[in-house]
């Protein structure tokens, strides 16, 4: 079956790119990219293995999805990681790849994305944050260092890119029930908590923040650009009473 659009997922094999593959697989052509070191249970077509935050390697693949399927229509970037450490007690190590795979590995692939969609005078791009970077939550230094760098990177890059009929959005998810986020997801302090922070009282599932990139992703956001979508439960903009 042929499709009017190419999506790429960057971070294809996580818990929402996954979710987001079967919503827009009707639709589009899903091109996913995922990490070498993946376990591969799935349909190699369209399946690409690269390293995000090898500039070189990132390269090639955007180079040969292009080659490939000669447009990029869509891109979504899901890879990143969470960090929970006060910053005294992490390594430069740790600070620096914190950083490298939630902000530096946009900048590698978006480096090689964006000519692609600027010779093409249309595309969408979709990004993905976190609460952190809006409020402030013990322990996230790093990871909230990094996320207010999406969230102003995508304000930037949509008025840059703007004349060239490129939308670009940011999704901002609190904590989701994802493969990455089981640490946290399995520990009935961190899930009391957070649902306690916010108004529909539970937290995130992965069906929640890929339904979310797909209307950024769709002409029904067309007038959208340059914003932040919270899919937080309300926590980082309603108050919820306090138990006395």
């Amino acid at each position: 079956m042929s499709h009017s659009k190419n999506l790429i997922i960057n971070g294809g094999n996580s818990s929402i790119g996954k979710k987001l593959a079967e919503l827009e697989e009707k639709n589009s052509t899903v091109i996913k990219i995922i990490r070498s070191n993946t376990d591969l249970n799935e349909d190699k077509n369209n399946l690409f293995l690269s390293n995000a935050i090898d500039h070189d390697e990132i390269k090639e693949t955007i180079l040969n999805i292009q080659k490939k399927y000669q447009t990029i229509d869509q891109y979504v970037h899901l890879v990143g990681s969470i960090t929970l450490k006060p910053l005294h007690s992490q390594t430069k190590e740790e600070w620096l790849q914190t950083i490298d795979l939630n902000l530096n590995s946009i900048f590698y692939a978006l480096k090689y994305v964006l000519p692609i969609m600027i010779k093409q005078k249309k595309g969408q791009i979709v990004l993905v944050s976190s609460v952190a970077a809006q409020i402030g939550l013990m322990n996230h230094e790093s990871i909230s260092a990094a996320k207010g760098g999406v969230e102003s990177l995508t304000r930037s890059l949509a008025i840059t890119y703007s004349n060239y009929g490129i939308r670009v959005n940011c999704v901002s998810p609190s904590l989701t029930d994802t493969k990455m986020a089981k640490f946290l997801t399995q520990n009935e302090i961190a899930v009391k908590s957070t649902i306690s922070l916010n108004a529909i009282k539970r937290i995130g599932i992965p069906e929640d923040i890929a339904h979310a990139i797909s209307f950024l992703l769709s002409d029904n956001s067309s007038f959208i650009t340059g914003h932040v979508l919270n899919v937080d439960g309300g926590l980082t903009r309603i108050r919820t009473p306090p138990k006395i």
